[in-house]
């Protein structure tokens, strides 16, 4: 080796050092801005799952007391993070903060393999900083964050895998892992798919390619084969087969191309110039994968499946972009590594100049956290989802805490499942969403007539009626027989005793009791609570 190779080798290998420091540093202030999110409301799908592992935690198998499309990890996921941190809002945000700490170290292992030790630093830094940005939701614990943490643990085991011919029973782990990671999400398939397509393309010259591939096969069906015993054994599969499938399908077919189009544009107007400068580097880092990169092969095509995951539904929704950051992110990390790299031992200023560019891009997430978190818990909640009444639905489930007795159920009429979170009491109806009641979707009408039979069966003690539009989005041709029931079964056997009104963005009204009774509701009324008049007496 060359004394210029040599030198160059060892900036590398400094540079690689100093960057595993700067990632430990980062880590560390992601994590505080994570811990200052602890008390901000959940919002509607942490509460699905908040709900789902809080029935899990008292032996409640998934399907039996509450329908969802999605398949039952992420709720497990929730479980785990109540068992070890508490039932509350703060003890899920606490584990969401451990999941994206240990995925934030499985992009920079990853990335080493990849692309060397000091773009794995930088990917990781990337990675870090852009899944806590607010224009991704990232501090909101999605089942996006809950796919990835599995996902790139098996491509990292078969990344072994293939290098150690000893231990086949590898390809089974690294299958059963990215198999795991379907069960938090749908689309979280996407990454055993890609796994599938490159142990086909290396294994072209291995002897035991077939057998390698089916242990794969068989460690991916694994975790959705065990999920599907159990749910048969508590007599739910049909149930779960309904919903994460034949619904499930449904539903993601509901958008059309245009619409699928008009819904990507708004969301790239709002994300890009929020992540401006990372996604520059993955821009360079993508022009690099032509000529330079050495895995280009694999880091393209892992690109490629991982938006593949942000696209089912066509809603592209903020958080679904959180499958695509780790392969945007090790481009973006093999971009630095590659300026680094041509400014050589003695183009120091060069080398200086990328990294405070990075720098700045990395601290663009970071900043705009921060001025977020300036505010209040809920007002923090109300900046990031307008009139969605997550910073209500925590008092209303508290008020219901307290007055309502433990063997009492109560009914949401609107899509707040955090309610029965806050409130720890039964639900009446198996149905957490009013969406899909409300939808222009074949099974529509009868999941009406189901809620209204379940719901009059159990004769709630409390009912919520959720008034705002985002609870329901009701379609033009949705039939209108829910809120025709709902306005007469509440007025014959209920009164009412809380509402709550936001005449603006910044103030929320809460009336009870006789004041509440005598309100009458306006446009600004967004939740009303109700009594059964048999259980006041």
């Amino acid at each position: 080796m060359s004394a210029a190779a040599q030198d160059s080798s060892a900036a590398a290998q400094a540079s690689g050092k100093a960057g595993a420091f700067v990632l430990a540093a980062v880590m560390v202030a992601a994590a505080a801005v994570r811990l200052a999110t602890l008390r901000i409301p959940l919002e509607r799908d942490e509460g699905e799952y908040a709900w789902g592992g809080f029935l899990l935690l008292r032996g409640e198998p998934p399907f039996r007391s509450y329908f969802t499309l999605k398949l039952p990890g992420t709720a497990a996921s929730y479980a785990a993070s109540m068992a070890l941190f508490g039932e509350s809002i703060a003890g899920i945000r606490l584990g969401l903060l451990l999941v994206n700490l240990c995925t934030t170290v499985l992009v920079f292992l990853l990335g080493r393999r990849l692309i060397g030790r000091r773009g794995a630093a930088a990917a990781a830094i990337a990675f870090c900083s852009l899944s806590l940005s607010p224009a991704l939701l990232g501090t909101f614990a999605h089942a996006t964050h809950y796919v990835l943490f599995p996902a790139l643990a098996g491509l990292l085991v078969l990344q072994h895998a293939l290098e150690d011919e000893r231990r086949p029973w590898l390809f089974a782990l690294g299958g059963a892992l990215l198999g795991a990671a379907v069960l938090m999400k749908q689309a979280g398939a996407v990454f055993p798919l890609f796994a599938f397509c490159w142990l086909l393309a290396a294994g072209r010259r291995r002897p035991d390619r077939l057998r390698e591939l089916g242990a794969f096969c068989l460690g991916a069906a694994a975790p959705l084969a065990l999920t599907a015993a159990a749910l048969l054994l508590e007599g739910t599969l049909g149930t779960a087969f309904f919903w994460t499938f034949t619904y499930a399908r449904t539903y993601a077919s509901a958008t059309g191309l245009g619409e699928g189009a008009i819904n990507l544009r708004s969301r790239l107007v709002q994300l890009l110039p929020q992540t401006a400068g990372l996604l520059l580097f993955f821009l360079g880092g993508l022009a690099l994968a032509a000529r330079h990169l050495r895995r280009r092969s694999f880091l393209l095509a892992f690109l490629a499946f991982s938006l593949l995951g942000v696209c089912p539904g066509l809603y592209f929704r903020s958080h679904y972009f959180i499958l695509a950051l780790p392969a945007v992110c090790l481009f973006a990390g093999a971009a630095l590594d590659r300026l680094c790299e041509a400014a050589g031992p003695t183009g120091r200023a060069a080398r200086a100049g990328a990294l405070a560019l990075f720098a700045l891009a990395v601290l663009q997430p970071f900043a705009l956290a921060g001025a977020l978190l300036r505010s209040s818990p809920e007002q923090i909640s109300r900046t990031l989802y307008g009139r969605n009444p997550f910073a209500e639905a925590l008092v209303v489930g508290s008020y219901l805490r307290a007055h309502a007795t433990k063997d009492q159920s109560i009914a949401v009429l609107g899509s707040e499942p955090e309610i029965y979170f806050y409130s720890q009491r039964r639900s009446a109806t198996r149905h957490l969403y009013m969406y899909n009641l409300v939808e222009a979707q074949p099974f529509a009408a009868e999941m009406q007539e189901q809620l209204i039979g379940e719901v009059e069966a159990a004769r709630p003690a409390w009912v919520v009626y959720v008034r705002t539009h985002g609870s329901w989005l009701p379609q033009p041709s949705s039939s209108s027989r829910i809120f025709q029931w709902a306005g007469g079964y509440l007025r014959r056997d209920y009164e009412k005793v809380g509402q709550v009104e936001a005449p603006d963005p910044t103030h929320t009204r809460y009336l009870w009791g006789a004041e509440a009774a005598a309100a009458p509701r306006d446009g600004f009324t967004q939740l009303q609570v109700f009594r059964r008049r048999d259980d006041a007496r």
